[in-house]
């Protein structure tokens, strides 16, 4: 169906607001409801605190205290369904300007009739008829939907107004009085669209905001996990590296040193007598090499799976830690079949050297008590000692090791927690899948 005549000249002068999207007409519909019932609201209490004025302004005009007292009664009801209209509304925002016709056009109604009563236009009660569409003037409607309410409120109000009494039609200066109401609306709808284009920027900025923070979150979480998978990489390249040192020491080294020593024994042999302490001397040397190669070797490569497999490896690394620090150090596995990869594995090693190191640099512990089991598929890593504590959400200056056992579980997918209190000792516990989740460990 054409639109009529009078559509497309409003249309023409006044177009559609194209320009807002569906978000910010959406958000201005919401405002608009709630601005609208504050307002409704304060004028049902000024209603109410006004009411026993009228006794004293009217005590002498019964019909005119009537009048009023009729007035307060409708106001209070349409006021009150105000109030009630947006919870109706709120699966259709879009009747927001509707609504807010309707209960302006049935107040300036009422309004019209009750101004008709305390007199003519050239009385003073009629000219706080100016201030009725300025009530609009806080909501948050489109330039279209506030031109199209301002003009049907004071209709409304004019209409009923002398309607109620004619006779006032007759009154002179109602000239004046037109070209002083319409003033008045061509303000507030003036002053009114400029606060709604003002919220329509405000609106935009705070979107753009977002959506520019959204984008930095996001690209945060991106360059931070490609961080994560770069350190990951590092970590393992580093860790094969060890293994490759630790095989190269353990195989060349110990056949250099035990030829040494083969030698040492056939020089023994075949030497003067006054040489056989220097020789003794060189093979303590040699021994004391020995022990140091193995130690290296140990550091280096954290899982001799040939020799030791995985629980060896976890008990000698709390054997050494009761040796060399006089702990009591217990050791529970639970471990089963088929182990986790030798990443993993790797992984939990190293993550117990660097918390067993901490505990002998910082927990001035006497008791330590490791756990390292096996649940469902997850491998779970806990440790626990009674030292000093310290606070974790303030990790004292120079302790990278829990930061660094931190990285490490986290590139592997794993969850740690670090429970501790000053001088209530700290609980660390670990939990690793059975493959790294990145495939950078490959």
């Amino acid at each position: 169906m054409s639109a009529s005549l009078p559509a497309r000249i409003f249309d023409a002068i006044i177009p559609k607001s194209d320009g807002l999207h569906v978000g910010f007409e959406r958000y201005a519909q919401r405002l608009a409801q709630r601005s609208g019932v504050v307002l409704c609201g304060a004028f049902f209490v000024a209603t109410l605190i006004g009411w026993p004025s009228d006794l004293l302004l009217f005590s002498d005009r019964p019909a005119l205290l009537d009048a009023f007292t009729r007035w307060r009664i409708q106001i209070l009801i349409i006021t009150s369904l105000a109030i009630a209209a947006p919870r109706a509304i709120t699966r259709r925002p879009s009747l927001t300007a509707t609504v807010i016709g309707l209960i302006g056009v049935a107040l300036a109604l009422s309004t019209g009739v009750a101004l008709a009563a305390a007199g003519g236009p050239d009385q003073p009660w009629f000219h706080t008829s100016y201030i009725a569409p300025l009530a609009i003037l806080p909501l948050s409607l489109t330039l279209r939907a506030r031109v199209v309410i301002t003009i049907m409120v004071s209709a409304a109000l004019t209409g009923a107004y002398f309607m109620a009494e004619p006779s006032y039609l007759e009154v002179d200066g109602l000239g004046t009085v037109a070209i002083v109401m319409v003033l008045t609306a061509v303000i507030a709808c003036v002053l009114g669209h400029l606060q709604f284009l003002l919220l329509g920027r405000s609106y935009d900025q705070q979107v753009l905001l977002a959506r520019t923070n959204e984008d930095l979150e996001r690209r945060v979480v991106e360059r931070t996990h490609r961080l994560r998978q770069l350190a990951a990489h590092l970590q393992h390249s580093r860790d094969q590296e060890r293994q490759r040192l630790g095989r190269n020491l353990h195989d060349e080294l110990a056949q250099l040193l035990t030829a040494m020593r083969l030698e040492l024994n056939l020089t023994r042999r075949e030497a003067p007598a006054h040489t056989a302490k220097a020789l003794d001397t060189i093979d303590g040397i040699v021994a004391r090499l020995f022990d140091a190669k193995e130690r290296l070797v140990r550091s280096l490569k954290p899982l001799a799976f040939e020799e030791l497999g995985f629980a060896g490896a976890l008990r000698q690394y709390a054997d050494e830690l009761r040796e060399r620090s006089q702990l009591q150090v217990e050791l529970q596995l639970q471990l089963g079949e088929p182990l986790p990869s030798e990443v993993i594995t790797i992984a939990i090693c190293r993550i117990l050297q660097e918390a067993l190191s901490n505990v002998a640099r910082h927990a001035k512990a006497q008791r330590v008590q490791i756990s390292v089991r096996q649940v469902d598929v997850f491998v779970e890593l806990e440790l626990r000692d009674d030292g000093v504590g310290f606070e974790p959400t303030k990790v004292p200056e120079g302790h990278f090791g829990l930061l660094g056992i931190g990285e490490r579980v986290e590139a592997l997918g794993g969850q740690i927690s670090i429970e501790s209190k000053p001088g209530q000792g700290t609980r660390i516990h670990v939990r690793l899948p059975p493959a790294p989740a990145d495939a950078s460990f490959a």
